[in-house]
């Protein structure tokens, strides 16, 4: 998916999506989800969502491992 950032984009949405609705409350997971898929929306040139989709993972992240973690 390297070279189809769309379909790249379409699959790291169903998993954040189908993370929130069967984990239940953020876990670290879901940040990593967030995370790629900000990564993927840099690729497009869409910084704006992918500075939101940065700042969600990092406010997850923040929540499930809290700012004393290595991860964080």
């Amino acid at each position: 998916a390297q070279d189809r950032p769309a379909e790249a984009e379409g699959i790291l949405r169903k998993a954040v999506q189908n993370g929130r609705a069967t984990v239940g409350p953020p876990s670290p997971d879901h940040a990593r989800h967030l995370a790629q898929l900000a990564r993927v929306l840099e690729a497009q040139d869409r910084l704006s969502d992918a500075e939101n989709a940065l700042r969600k993972a990092l406010d997850v992240t923040r929540a499930t491992l809290g700012e004393a973690h290595p991860d964080y």
